[in-house]
């Protein structure tokens, strides 16, 4: 990848590797790499690469890079993207003189920068860095879990998805120092790139691992990869998963609300007694904690559904119920909306009085709201 370029290799006392320019070439070297050292440096002391850094000489180095980034903040802040980029470019050759680890971390900080400035060029030259120092650690035989998780997190920062998915792939298969939430790192790259279908396979073997609250989210993102790819058995066969859980956590303040998403699955199955009974549990389970914005969709999608199956006597009942929920939350909308569905049903049961009775009530409802007067007084005449 940095063909044409004049590089030389040093080994210092078991220190990382150092990729260093020779002080003779380094105005030529910086045209083409300007990731490279700069020995001219006035902060790069004389003897660099022969020698380990002392401590005073890393703390200066540090010391600049923290004022480099103030620096670069600054002069985006005022717009001023082409001093900004000088001095990330700066900041970049100093922290490579401080070793591996800590050059990923300024590569990934400042790339993040780069990329959110839509800098296409500073992006591709720190993303090719990230490649070469990948290919170093795979070359000496360096320790590979020392560097492959903040690699992956510097390929995030500069878009690099891909790369850092194949990180991630390298952990998990391994084995080593990897864990959940690595997977979980794996799993949200995916969603990144709206792999659904890989997401979902991750998330799958995370559901019963980690601790409640993690497991749940996880659940949670499961749940929203299915419904976002129309699994909705899937989505209803894990939100049963995260019912039981919220169960068994004493938590079932959102078990109403699951029961209302799996009612909607199944209508979108076509499966309409199931959605029922799952409605009825919402419903059940809203009116139970008093909460009655949730228990009147439950019983208005119920009344829907039965007016669809031509079951108007259940019909009926369901409003009935419904009315006196929304008569409780002071629900006038709501009420208007009940008492026209009744005067529809008695219409198509050809019993006028009660679908007038029913009207009426709307009426005199939508008067004092100033709301669908015409309509109610059109059905009466």
């Amino acid at each position: 990848m940095y063909n044409g370029k004049l590089f030389l290799l040093i080994w210092c006392l078991g220190a990382n590797v150092l990729l260093v320019a020779p002080r003779t070439a380094i105005a030529q070297s910086q045209s083409v790499d300007p990731l490279l050292v700069d020995r001219n440096d006035p902060l790069i002391p004389l003897g660099y690469g022969k020698r380990k850094l002392t401590s005073f000489e890393k703390y200066r180095i540090e010391q600049k890079i923290a004022e480099l980034d103030v620096a670069a903040k600054t002069a985006l802040e005022r717009d001023n993207i082409d001093r900004a980029v000088k001095l990330w470019y700066r900041q970049l050759r100093l922290a490579r003189s401080l070793g591996r680890l800590v050059e990923i971390e300024a590569l990934g900080n400042v790339g993040k920068s780069a990329w959110s400035e839509n800098r296409g060029q500073e992006v591709r030259n720190i993303a090719e860095r990230l490649q070469d120092i990948e290919k170093e650690i795979t070359a000496d035989k360096t320790p590979a879990d020392l560097y492959l998780k903040p690699l992956a997190t510097a390929y995030q920062q500069v878009g690099y998805l891909d790369k850092a998915i194949d990180i991630y792939q390298q952990i998990i298969a391994t084995g080593k120092n990897s864990d959940s939430g690595d997977r979980r790192k794996l799993g949200q790259l995916y969603l990144a790139l709206f792999d659904y279908q890989r997401a979902s396979q991750v998330y799958q073997k995370l559901v019963n691992r980690g601790n409640e609250e993690a497991r749940q989210s996880d659940l949670d993102i499961l749940i929203d990869i299915y419904e976002r790819t129309q699994k909705y058995e899937d989505a209803i066969a894990i939100r049963a998963i995260s019912i039981e859980q919220c169960l068994a956590r004493g938590k079932t303040k959102k078990i109403p609300v699951l029961e209302i998403a799996t009612a909607r699955n199944y209508e979108a199955l076509e499966q309409t007694d199931k959605a029922i009974l799952a409605y009825d549990r919402a419903f059940n389970r809203a009116l139970k904690i008093k909460h009655l914005a949730i228990a009147n969709d439950a019983l208005q999608s119920i009344g829907l559904l039965y007016q669809k199956q031509g079951k108007l006597d259940k019909a009926i009942a369901t409003y009935n119920r419904l009315l006196l929920i929304q008569q409780q939350s002071y629900n006038h909308y709501g009420l208007i909306a009940s008492y026209d569905a009744l005067g529809q049903i008695y219409l198509k049961l050809d019993k006028n009085n009660l679908a007038k009775r029913y009207f009426q009530q709307g009426l005199d409802l939508a008067k004092s709201l100033n709301y669908k007067v015409k309509y109610f007084e059109d059905k009466i005449k």
